[in-house]
């Protein structure tokens, strides 16, 4: 049956691939270009940012200089205060006001802001006469002393803790003719007290602006430059400021950090237009520098940025299409039949698919999933089955090879002729070989209870007790007898105790005290130390028990070991369990057995072979 182009594979292929392409180009070009314009912006924004601060940090140490003339004039000349108390009156006011003024002078010509202090006048606010300093040529004859004490912005001014320009632009009238000027007025305080005594006025040049920008010429040629006070913007000219209504106002609009510094950058719209900002802060409270970035920066590299974008995308669109018709003959059954059998693979079905294996290629591929597949079968085999082996040999224990309920009922007889002949010693021998035996012909179960392990365990020392005529004694102390309850392996304190006697307290030819600790710790863990007085081991010697390649076996159970038994306790209560040694040499051993608590975690199942 013949379908339409477009139902075909190839068709609904070659549709899927134009439209991914034509997504991709679309995602493509939209992403690139925002990063682009992103990036292109930031470089633009932190340019400026750098310009701008170049010449907020000229401004500053600018300011920075008047205003320690004006704390010198406050604080730091006695000179200065002479002046302020003394009364005209007194004779030796000609000379103070003389060397008063010699200082003034003096500090002033010092500073190297002092081209932009087009006046100084330092008074007291009760008398007229003042001492003044002035960049003019010519002076006039004013109540200076009351025209400064009647600016609006006096008060104001004398109650701020430091220097500021919060005093905004502003004509003084102290001059022939009106003069913008930024007012600086800071009270004089007497050495002694807290009370003013007079006060310093500063008329700061607006030139101080306007001659630094012309200093940056990069900053000069370019847009416009605004200086914030307060609530007024002034535009930075020549030689002045010029006042603006409304470009504060925008300013506070759109506001974005750029630093920790307090540099902002702004968009504001005006007039349909975007106008994009670099604000900086002075250090002086309230005082901004502000420029402009033009858009001309963004378009010009924008539009060669856009161009080279397109003709790659062309490009990327030529090579998608060239690349469907290599690639369409990939889609098929074959690679849907691939999919499939991966799939069954990851579900758990690893049988042989001979429908995969085709003469080519792809047969190739379905002869190599088979292969893995078989591989991975095979390899979970012999896991499960090493496992398995694992487990039996480390539970493994060695049985008597005869049988033992006929070796049980022959001990019995032996034991009823002991009594009968009065020989209790033999008796209680027997009895507990029998115990012995009979304990291990009940079955391959590993887990017990610590109470059915020691009673196993006082049944081997009773054995060992006659054998060595009574030299060596088995003490339990047992802090909490509900721990009895707790699970623990099966065999595991036969081989230390044994140890115990052949290898520590047999050499050393003395007396053998072995105590049995039973404890907790905490809530997760249960403790059995087992301690001799034997000869006790060097620490070469502990790791070489605890290793794998340890040769001793216990003598009782011929595959049970100390090292067999540390690795059972820590395959099965976990790596945190299992046997610690330490032992001083020439006076004893403890071997520490650690236990999860059972009993706090509920039964551990028990597992049979």
């Amino acid at each position: 049956m013949k379908h339409s182009f477009y139902k075909t594979i190839k068709g609904r292929f070659l549709l899927i691939v134009c439209s991914l392409i034509i997504v991709l180009s679309i995602g493509i070009i939209t992403f690139t270009y925002v990063t682009f314009y992103n990036r292109l912006e930031n470089n633009v924004i932190h340019s400026t940012d750098s310009s701008l601060s170049l010449l907020a940090n000229d401004i500053n140490k600018k300011l920075s200089d008047i205003y320690s003339y004006a704390q010198w004039c406050q604080n730091n000349n006695t000179d200065i205060i002479n002046y302020i108390k003394t009364s005209p009156s007194s004779p030796s006011y000609g000379r103070i006001t003389t060397r008063a003024k010699e200082r003034m002078d003096e500090e002033y010509l010092r500073n190297p802001a002092h081209t932009y202090m087009q006046r100084v006048i330092i008074a007291n606010s009760e008398r007229e006469d003042f001492l003044q300093y002035t960049s003019s040529y010519y002076s006039i004859s004013r109540p200076m002393v009351k025209l400064i004490t009647e600016f609006s912005y006096y008060e104001t001014a004398m109650s701020e803790s430091s220097c500021t320009l919060n005093c905004g632009l502003q004509k003084s009238p102290l001059g022939r003719t009106p003069t913008d000027c930024f007012p600086v007025i800071q009270p004089i305080k007497n050495l002694y007290s807290i009370h003013d005594i007079g006060f310093v006025y500063i008329e700061i040049s607006p030139r101080l602006l306007s001659d630094t920008v012309l200093e940056y010429t990069t900053l000069a040629d370019s847009l416009p430059l605004y200086f914030t006070i307060g609530d007024a913007t002034y535009l930075i000219k020549e030689n002045q400021l010029e006042k603006l209504s409304d470009h504060y106002e925008l300013l506070k609009k759109n506001r974005k950090k750029l630093s920790n510094n307090g540099h902002q950058y702004l968009e504001i719209h005006k007039k349909g237009k975007t106008q994009r900002l670099v604000t900086i802060p002075l250090e002086t409270e309230h005082c901004y520098i502000t420029q402009t970035i033009p858009d001309e920066l963004f378009h010009q590299q924008l539009q060669s940025y856009l161009f080279l974008i397109v003709t790659i995308l062309f490009l990327l669109l030529l090579l998608g299409t060239f690349l469907y018709f290599l690639l369409a003959r990939l889609v098929n059954n074959p690679v849907t039949a691939l999919n499939n059998r991966l799939t069954c693979i990851a579900k758990g079905d690893f049988t042989k698919d001979a429908a995969i294996e085709w003469e080519n290629e792809l047969g190739d591929i379905g002869r190599s999933i088979n292969k893995l597949s078989a591989d991975i079968q095979d390899l979970m085999n012999k896991r499960i089955e090493d496992e398995k082996e694992k487990k039996d040999y480390e539970y493994k224990m060695l049985q008597s090879q005869i049988n033992p309920h006929f070796l049980y009922n022959t001990l019995n007889s032996i034991k009823w002729m002991a009594i009968t002949q009065n020989a209790p010693g033999i008796s209680e021998m027997v009895t507990a070989l029998s115990r012995l035996l009979k304990n291990i012909a009940k079955g391959s179960k590993t887990i017990v209870t610590i109470q059915d392990e020691f009673s196993f365990l006082d049944d081997y020392f009773l054995i060992q007790k006659y054998r060595y005529g009574g030299a060596i004694r088995l003490e339990y102390k047992i802090d909490d007898k509900e721990l009895l309850a707790n699970k623990i392996l099966r065999f595991t304190l036969q081989p230390i105790v044994e140890n115990a006697i052949f290898h520590g307290i047999e050499p050393k030819g003395c007396e053998g005290i072995i105590t049995i600790h039973l404890y907790s710790d905490d809530k997760t863990k249960i403790k059995i130390d087992i301690t001799d007085n034997g000869i006790g081991m060097t620490p070469e010697l502990i790791q070489k028990i605890l290793s794998e390649d340890e040769p001793d076996k216990s003598q009782f159970f011929r595959d049970v070991g100390i090292s067999s038994v540390h690795k059972r306790l820590q395959y099965t209560f976990g790596s945190t369990c299992g046997l610690f040694i330490h032992s001083v040499p020439g006076k004893s051993t403890t071997m520490t057995v650690t236990l999860k608590n059972t009993l706090e975690e509920g039964t551990l199942e028990c597992t049979s072979y």
